[in-house]
């Protein structure tokens, strides 16, 4: 399984404020490292960052990571 599939990890998120999640909106002048990060606004959600854009997103469910689509 790719490292963006859906149910490959099914390691619950890990709470954080606001200032230690990931704009995903706008990079900063250091692009934040390839993977998974938590998204500020929705924290039991993570988008996937893959060095030039965000190209999946997903949500935990309470069991499992579900896939949801990504804005764009």
């Amino acid at each position: 399984m790719s490292a963006v599939s859906g149910n490959a990890d099914v390691t619950p998120p890990i709470p954080v404020g606001p200032s230690q999640g990931v704009d995903l909106e706008t990079t900063a002048p250091s692009s934040p490292e390839v993977g998974w990060h938590v998204d500020p606004e929705h924290l039991s959600e993570q988008a996937y960052w893959d060095g030039q854009s965000w190209v999946a997103r997903r949500r935990w469910s309470g069991t499992s990571w579900t896939e949801v689509p990504v804005d764009r």
